[in-house]
């Protein structure tokens, strides 16, 4: 059979050539139409006189048109949120027609990317890289095949290099000195730092580095910040952290002994963990120790030796004690407010009287010894093995009286002592029964029978 001219389509009262290309494909170009945004009726004929039956329909729409660009420039790494402005974007809104696979941006010379229609007057799409041009026409499709012809232009501009920053969190406060790290920097006299949609003044300090100052902002959280050397043209970004400021209820123990490594549990609020090395407790502003932050609620770290470098005590007859204080940026902001964190001589046990009692427990035991009645005691405690149990009265530098625990076993425990709750003398010779602080414990005697009656 020939395909001739008698072979066309028919758009509505509109009869137009088709192009036979095999039995399932044809193709005809649309005719000039005065109605839009209504149904089309859609036919072919094959001998221009007889048409198809099938219910099928074009649709007409009003010729878009692109206004302005916003932002009309970007790096040339592309990249770049575009929104186009303009009109007749979006015929299709009261219809069931779904045309969002053939709406494309075309930046003409470059590439086609994807468009997202946002309504009317309103579209959006992304800048494909481009290392060569430095200005593109931007033209919209709707059905992928017939761009707009505004000849609106998207500017490319070669970006500052930004790397790093340093430091990369601040407080939401605001005020941070922020050094941007990169290459490529010129004294512009224009330099501009961006966090998320706040710009401020940034100082050249050379050619790969660039000085600003962080903004206040109401919430804490990650936000990119970019830098320009000229108006408008700005890096890639990096991300910057804002948190909330740290704030200290209570420390526990608030007391430990001279040669330090107490475990210090700090109670608080808006602990974050910013890696390696950025938690520390400060005792006296000066000295650091690394710190674990458990949650938003809880930091720990260990308290500093006052032993030197003999590991002779630096304590004198007076109190010493060290103000604690924690930071969660590795020190550039130190927070409290502060605690007090008291210092004292370990103390030393001599004997237990008595020194044995029966299972049960209950047995009052005089601990005498030696400093344990020091001002930076904090927290009394005597174990028996593994038991711990409180002071029953008033203690004295020489003596402490508890009762003993229950018990299971019969057997000798080593008795210790501490004045902070956790760290308790230290055995006297391991795995021996010292006479000093040993406590035996015995099997209640049972009296069947007694003599004389």
């Amino acid at each position: 059979m020939n395909f001739d001219e008698n072979t066309r389509c028919a758009f509505g009262s509109k009869s137009v050539p088709a192009t036979f290309i095999n039995s399932n494909y044809m193709i005809c170009v649309s005719p000039f139409s005065d109605v839009v945004e209504k149904p089309i009726p859609f036919t072919v004929s094959l001998n221009n006189q007889q048409n198809s039956r099938d219910t099928l329909f074009f649709w007409y729409y009003s010729w878009p048109a692109i206004n302005d660009l916003v932002p009309n420039r970007g790096p040339d790494c592309g990249g770049t949120r575009v929104l186009l402005r303009g009109r007749n974007f979006n015929p299709f809104k009261d219809e069931s027609i779904d045309n969002a696979n053939d709406t494309f941006c075309m930046f003409e010379n470059l590439a086609k990317v994807p468009a997202v229609v946002i309504n009317s007057t309103k579209a959006i799409c992304y800048s494909p890289p481009s290392y060569v041009l430095r200005q593109a026409v931007v033209e919209l499709t709707l059905n992928n095949q017939q761009y707009t012809d505004d000849n609106v232009i998207f500017y490319y501009y070669r970006p500052p290099y930004l790397f790093d920053i340093n430091p990369r969190e601040g407080p939401v406060r605001g005020g941070t000195r922020v050094i941007a790290i990169g290459s490529n920097f010129n004294d512009t006299g224009n330099i501009t730092c961006k966090f998320n949609e706040t710009e401020v003044p940034g100082k050249y300090l050379s050619t790969s580095e660039i000085e600003c100052y962080s903004p206040r902002v109401d919430h804490p959280g990650y936000v990119p910040l970019a830098v320009a050397q000229e108006l408008g043209m700005y890096s890639s970004p990096v991300q910057y952290l804002y948190y909330e400021t740290p704030v200290i209820y209570t420390i526990g123990p608030a007391c430990g002994p001279d040669y330090g490594l107490t475990q210090i549990t700090v109670h608080g609020l808006n602990f974050i963990d910013m890696g390696h090395n950025k938690a520390m407790c400060v005792f006296n502003k000066t000295i650091f120790t690394n710190a674990t932050v458990m949650d938003n609620e809880i930091l720990k770290c260990n308290s500093p030796s006052l032993l030197n470098s003999q590991g002779f005590s630096m304590m004198t007859n007076e109190m010493v004690w060290y103000w604690l204080e924690i930071t969660i940026d590795g020190g550039r902001e130190i927070n409290g407010p502060a605690q007090k964190f008291m210092y004292y001589i370990d103390p030393k046990i001599e004997d237990i009287i008595p020194d044995s009692g029966p299972i049960k427990g209950n047995t009052t035991v005089r601990v005498k010894g030696h400093g344990f009645n020091q001002t930076g005691a904090c927290n009394t405690t005597v174990r028996f093995a593994t038991f711990e149990v409180k002071p029953i009265n008033e203690t004295n530098d020489t003596a402490i009286w508890v009762k003993t625990p229950k018990v299971k076993v019969h057997d000798a425990t080593v008795v210790a002592v501490a004045l902070n709750g956790q760290q308790f003398t230290k055995d006297i010779v391991l795995h021996a029964k010292d006479p000093e602080n040993t406590f035996e414990y015995y099997d209640e005697p049972l009296v069947s029978s007694f003599t004389p009656k």
